[in-house]
């Protein structure tokens, strides 16, 4: 992709997001993931969230769907 790299530069490393889930724990704030790869996705199950938002254009992404379903 074209923009990659300016992405790159902005997404938070999975450290950064236990960081922000940690951060918003300790004081009540509610998430709702959306991941958007299954890797982000295993990620968020790993972290405990039991819903996670499923973006609409994943609506027919085999591999995020088996994820998901087991």
């Amino acid at each position: 992709y074209k923009s990659r790299a300016v992405v790159e530069k902005v997404v938070f490393k999975q450290g950064q997001w236990l960081n922000f889930f940690k951060y918003c724990e300790e004081r009540a704030i509610s998430l709702i993931p959306c991941a958007a790869d299954t890797v982000s996705l295993k990620f968020c199950i790993n972290q405990g969230f039991k819903l996670i938002k499923l973006h609409g254009t994943d609506l027919l992404n085999i591999p995020m769907l088996e994820v998901i379903s087991k």
